[in-house]
């Protein structure tokens, strides 16, 4: 699946899949949801895959959706799904089951649903597909299996309490994630959609690039001489190399460098403007921009 999905990959780097020199990442998103994903778990609903299986099909999953935000391999794993919308493989395999569970309550097939039945009469999780998707329908909080088997619930509703059942549990488990991390103190993910830097550009080269750099600022990636000090063997000034005043850390970078006063000022005039647009009259007063 893992080759299939990488081969399907490759073969679309010609549409643009092919990080910060292609198209926006939340257009190879699409890309990568539409013909990439499908090949990548093709199947595997059925099937019970062990631990170190789920771990390959994660990192896989993890690494594509790297390159195509033009993220380094040191990004938080969370970071990566939050910043982009996505979730992690296994909890699209687990959708997939509990879509598939859904088939078959509403399944006319009288031997199938005897076969659940009894498998779940014999607990037996180890060899048993059955009990296994039981214990997914009580991780996200759904209707017990034998509860389904008597009254089947429509296809379109079931797969929307799957979806939001799912998106829900992996949300959390995320954020939670990343409220651990000092590295992601300046990201702020209200919901597990596309974020903003993403969202807001046009399919160019340069504005590609300029959403890359905001991302690895966002996510605590983005090299700085601070960091060089740190984290290098080698003795490294960590001063900024264009005012020569401090050390070159983000909040200095960000705000404080006075060699990016032309830069920055036009950010800040319109963020000034925006403010008092939504303030209204009852506004103390300007922003102070120096």
């Amino acid at each position: 699946h893992i080759l299939c999905a990488n081969r399907c990959a490759y073969a679309l780097m010609g549409a643009g899949l092919h990080g910060s020199n292609g198209a926006g990442p939340k257009v190879c998103y699409q890309i990568v949801k539409t013909y990439v994903l499908p090949r990548l778990v093709y199947g595997l609903e059925v099937l019970l895959l062990t631990k170190k299986q789920m771990n390959e099909l994660s990192t896989y999953y993890l690494q594509l959706l790297k390159h195509i935000q033009g993220l380094p391999k040191r990004t938080a794993s969370c970071a990566v799904y939050l910043l982009i919308g996505a979730i992690p493989a296994e909890g699209i395999v687990h959708l997939r089951q509990l879509t598939l569970i859904g088939a078959i309550a509403r399944s006319e097939n009288k031997s199938l649903c005897e076969l659940a039945i009894r498998q779940l009469a014999i607990h037996s999780t180890r060899t048993s597909w059955f009990p296994r998707t039981q214990e997914l329908l009580d991780m996200y909080d759904l209707p017990d299996m034998m509860e389904l088997l008597d009254h089947p619930i429509a296809k379109v509703r079931w797969k929307s309490m799957c979806k939001t059942a799912v998106q829900k549990f992996w949300k959390i488990q995320l954020l939670q994630e990343g409220s651990a991390k000092s590295s992601l103190r300046y990201m702020q993910i209200a919901d597990v959609k596309c974020h903003p830097c993403y969202d807001s550009i046009a399919c160019n080269v340069k504005e590609v690039r300029h959403a890359t750099v905001k991302a690895r600022i966002i996510t605590g990636t983005y090299y700085l001489q601070a960091t060089k000090a740190r984290f290098n063997q080698m003795e490294v000034d960590p001063t900024c190399i264009m005012c020569h005043e401090e050390a070159e850390d983000m909040p200095h970078f960000l705000l404080r460098c006075q060699s990016l006063v032309d830069v920055r000022l036009p950010g800040l005039q319109l963020i000034n403007t925006v403010l008092l647009k939504l303030s209204g009259p009852y506004c103390p007063g300007s922003v102070n921009l120096q």
